[in-house]
């Protein structure tokens, strides 16, 4: 059983996508580095942000790369796709979860400074 390939005007959008997802990784990582440095200087909240950056540059980066191998290679190409979004959903499962942590803490400060005026 043959792959799908995609054509050349897809693996065109493909690679545009590929590149500037693999500069918004490669930037994110170098960020969460130089976020993780300051440590040294700030407090250890920096790493959880440093940690935070990372992972999400390295996902990114690793996503966009998948989609490269997409227009760089042939027969293989929903295999590099499902890796992009293995990627992807690793990127965007962190993120929903930071999410949900921000919301139930606003809900909790919320709560407090409400109960605390009556």
């Amino acid at each position: 059983m043959t792959e799908y390939e995609f054509n050349e005007a897809q693996n065109t959008k493909i690679k545009k996508l590929a590149a500037s997802m693999t500069l918004v990784g490669t930037a994110m990582v170098v960020l969460g580095a130089l976020s993780g440095i300051t440590i040294f200087f700030g407090s250890i909240e920096n790493l959880f942000t440093a940690a935070f950056y990372i992972f999400i540059g390295i996902w990114t980066r690793n996503a966009g790369q998948a989609f490269q191998s997409i227009v760089d290679t042939e027969g293989s190409d929903m295999s590099h796709l499902m890796n992009a979004i293995g990627n992807l959903e690793k990127l965007f499962t962190l993120q929903k979860w930071i999410i949900l942590l921000v919301i139930i803490g606003f809900a909790i400060l919320f709560f407090i400074g409400f109960f605390s005026t009556i």
